[in-house]
């Protein structure tokens, strides 16, 4: 049994739910098998949105997409776990027949994402004022940054909610943390952001939110990376390898590993190496970015011909923004995915012009900064991640400064033809809609 690895090529929302639905429904129907779906990055902040044949829809957070069609889910230790909403979306599930935490396993290492972390990181995007980062505000980065950075990093991970005092104690120092960070600032924050000043106050809270973190771990089974099967595995992806946080253009990134770097020290203590996977980039046929952050080929026009019903402007996130296909972008994320064994095109059923006028797209074949893909190129000359991303912070701020040259594409056939070219591999799966039934495959499912 082959495995797959299903890689985001833009800043997100490219449609990888639904390609790992798609080849979780071809692998059990040509093996009658249910893959495993491994999450190998991110956390909550995923929003992966499967539609079934019947009709279903679920927007994946924390489980894997293939678990409508019967796949069963591991959450690696590179993924960070919000109990809570953990717990929200199993109920979601249920009502639409499933028996999610049946499906689940998590890894004892993952690190947990505490309210207190989540109402810190809000406070803290709110505070930017109009220099946002961007943010889906469950808690992630701040969770991330409390284990990596400081002089005394804080890292509550899963197995610790078995033991009581153990994760009170964290919990409680979490708090400690960020009340003492922002106490000057509360008073004001209270008419904006109540919940989240409460959240740091109360001293009951590290207790309360304990005992219903550890209720909720106590029905889901433990496993250790190295126990999973060897084959016949979907990894799944979170966010686009545009958000990497060391490739992505700062500070609009993730605190993650959105490449397939995880996914190779995944298999690596295996004995297994790319060559044992099927390495799938998703792509949609046009840009699209949640948000704060550079996007050259941004049009406001555009976003209202295609809206998405699955990705609105509210929320943390902020605006859901669409721009025309961008070939500089989508090459620098093919260049940090190589070697890619295939394309997903998505969204081609998507008509981008008006209403009574001919569906043409256009691509930006390059931007009037010339020396925008040689600043890129420079990355990889690098060895140490801070002088990476010291470059790419400046690459940011010349992105978005950057302008774009369009060439018009007629058909679909030779838009298909110029992805082709731009990532250097074939397109193997096209989608024209949201569900498994829409999509059309030149690849074998083993």
């Amino acid at each position: 049994m082959f495995n797959y690895v299903i890689l985001g090529l833009g800043f997100g929302d490219e449609g990888k739910g639904s390609i790992v639905d798609y080849i979780a429904r071809e692998i059990g129907q040509a093996t009658s098998y249910y893959p495993t779906v491994i999450r190998f990055n991110g956390g909550p902040q995923a929003a992966h949105n499967v539609v079934t044949p019947d009709g279903k829809h679920h927007t994946f957070s924390q489980f894997g997409s293939g678990t409508l069609a019967g796949a069963r889910t591991h959450l690696s230790r590179f993924v960070l776990v919000e109990p809570f909403a953990l717990l929200n979306e199993a109920e979601h599930l249920t009502t639409l027949g499933v028996s999610p935490f049946e499906l689940l396993t998590v890894e004892p290492r993952c690190a947990v994402i505490t309210p207190f972390q989540r109402a810190a990181n809000r406070i803290r995007e709110h505070l930017r004022g109009d220099n946002k980062h961007g943010t889906c505000g469950v808690g992630f980065g701040e969770t991330v940054a409390d284990d990596t950075t400081g002089i005394a990093p804080l890292r509550l991970e899963w197995h610790m909610l078995k033991h009581h005092e153990l994760s009170l104690n964290i919990m409680r120092l979490i708090q400690e943390r960020k009340y003492e960070e922002f106490k000057n600032n509360l008073d004001d924050l209270a008419r904006v952001l109540p919940e989240e000043v409460q959240i740091l106050r109360d001293p009951n809270a590290p207790e309360l939110f304990n005992a219903a973190m550890a209720t909720i771990a106590k029905r889901i089974k433990l496993c250790n990376d190295n126990a999973i099967p060897t084959n016949g595995l979907i990894f799944e992806g979170a966010q686009g390898a545009l958000l990497d946080q060391v490739y992505g253009f700062h500070p609009h990134t993730t605190w993650s590993s959105t490449t397939s770097s995880n996914v190779q020290r995944l298999l690596n203590p295996r004995g297994l190496s790319r060559d044992d996977t099927c390495r799938i980039g998703v792509i949609r046929a046009y840009h699209t970015r949640h948000g704060a952050g550079p996007f050259p080929t941004y049009n406001e026009g555009l976003t209202a011909n295609v809206p998405d019903i699955h990705n609105g402007s509210e929320g943390w996130q902020g605006n859901f923004r669409v721009g025309w296909f961008d070939y500089v972008l989508a090459k620098w994320a093919g260049r940090l995915n190589y070697p890619l064994s295939g394309v997903a095109l998505t969204c081609m059923d998507r008509k981008l012009t008006p209403p009574g006028e001919p569906n043409v797209r256009l691509v930006c074949e390059c931007y009037d900064n010339q020396n925008f893909d040689i600043r890129l190129r420079k990355v990889f000359d690098y060895d140490e991640d801070k002088e990476k991303f010291d470059i790419m912070t400046g690459t940011a701020v010349a992105l978005a400064k950057c302008k774009p040259h369009y060439v018009p594409s007629y058909s679909d056939d030779d838009f298909t033809r110029i992805v082709e070219q731009c990532l250097g591999h074939d397109v193997v799966i096209t989608s024209y809609g949201m569900t498994a039934k829409d999509k059309k495959r030149s690849i074998t499912f083993k």
